[in-house]
């Protein structure tokens, strides 16, 4: 819900969309990919980060792709630094960091494939990035993508 930072969203992108606005709220169009990128952890509640999980999987067409990238519990010194800019960008706000198991066990539960791969080398903080597939007919090819921030 930072409207500053959707002017630099989507730049050079002709097959995406990006819609300001609060992402439990927002209603999304079906599409072939979602991307959830360091959102999850923002949320109010561990209950909302699976129930915006869920939304995505049913706004998803058969054989479409959640990505989600967030913030993993190790290592313990880069999960510290997140912690520390999390809590001096967003003062005041709760912060929900989940293991990945717990992640991966969601979208499981949602008839998802999951593929996840830490994506932190190189990086104060500790990412890690899931790929989650929805079990179905593959969607055609020139594939668009909507984001919410």
């Amino acid at each position: 819900m930072d409207e500053f930072k959707m002017k630099y969203t989507g730049r050079g992108l002709t097959n995406a969309e990006f819609k300001f606005g609060d992402v439990m709220k927002t209603e999304m169009p079906p599409a072939d990919c979602l991307m959830v990128i360091h959102v999850l952890h923002h949320l109010n509640s561990f209950a909302e980060q699976d129930q915006l999980m869920r939304d995505c999987v049913g706004k998803l067409k058969p054989g479409g792709k959640l990505l989600i990238c967030e913030v993993q519990s190790r290592p313990w010194w880069k999960l510290f630094l997140s912690y520390c800019a999390d809590y001096m960008l967003y003062p005041g706000d709760s912060i929900y960091y989940r293991k990945p198991a717990e992640i991966i066990d969601v979208l499981k539960s949602c008839n998802l494939d999951v593929h996840f791969e830490e994506s932190h080398k190189g990086c104060p903080f500790p990412h890690v990035t899931y790929v989650a597939t929805k079990r179905g007919e593959m969607p055609n090819s020139g594939a668009t993508v909507s984001a919410q921030q």
